[in-house]
């Protein structure tokens, strides 16, 4: 899409593939084991402390999986920086490639706090390092705080790919109805980003329900680039020629969920 053959680092490109399969078959492994009973949060005390099950395979198995996206985003990062095709200017890409650009910057930022609040977790289940559980003098609330950090942008690492290819799949599509959309995906994870991990422990009581208006007035903030761009699709689709096939049935049902659901 940006005119390139391959990406800025095939070899790396290749590698974080192999790093997704290794951290695949420990996590496989876990759920032959016998799973695990945490919730996909591992909450702790109870996942560091009191769990029994295969805590550690699935930790391991993330937390190797975390290498591979942070090198999948890096490579996305560059390509599309180095790569573009002459005359390819930024406000000329695609809007899919703005989608994958901001979801590997995503990637890069939040998948380290997430690898090393695992790392931690795993630290405390094995050799009971008090980290996170109260009983050996950690704080529990302290790995909410990491996790979230990683979590709450997450959504936006699955969802805004499949904005952006929703609306190619429009049966007009001009440029001109989207083209103003295209900083509202940055706008949307920028501040879920940089606002997830706010309200972190041993800071006064004041701070932390200041912190916590701050956080709620960008969460709802957040909303508004998504209800731009359902706008758009919706206006996108008005005295269009809408053909029902497959492409287009997936669209209109990605834009029917995601006012109920997101």
């Amino acid at each position: 899409m940006i005119g390139a053959r391959d990406l800025a680092f095939p070899k790396l490109n290749l590698l974080s593939w192999y790093i997704y399969i290794v951290g695949g078959l420990f996590t496989l492994y876990s759920a032959i084991a016998g799973g695990v009973d945490t919730g996909w949060t591992f909450y702790t005390p109870y996942s560091s402390t009191y769990s029994n099950t295969q805590v550690t395979a699935v930790v391991v198995g993330v937390f190797i999986n975390g290498f591979s996206s942070i090198l999948t985003g890096l490579n996305f990062i560059v390509t599309i920086h180095k790569m573009r095709a002459p005359g390819l200017t930024w406000f000329r890409m695609p809007l899919f490639l703005w989608s994958i650009y901001a979801t590997s910057i995503i990637m890069i930022l939040g998948t380290p706090v997430l690898a090393i609040s695992l790392f931690l977790l795993a630290l405390e289940h094995l050799f009971h390092v008090g980290i996170f559980s109260p009983a050996l003098g950690g704080d529990p609330l302290l790995f909410q705080h990491l996790f979230w950090f990683y979590s709450h942008p997450t959504v936006y690492i699955m969802i805004l790919p499949a904005m952006e290819w929703s609306a190619k799949s429009s049966p007009v599509s001009p440029e001109s109805v989207f083209s103003d959309t295209r900083s509202s995906d940055f706008q949307a994870w920028r501040s879920r980003a940089g606002l997830s991990g706010l309200g972190a422990p041993h800071v006064r009581h004041r701070a932390i329900h200041l912190r916590g208006l701050i956080f709620s007035f960008l969460s709802f903030l957040v909303a508004i680039p998504s209800a731009i761009k359902v706008f758009n699709w919706t206006s996108t689709l008005y005295k269009g020629s809408i053909s029902y096939e497959a492409p287009m049935l997936y669209a209109l049902g990605f834009i029917a969920c995601l006012p109920w659901a997101g």
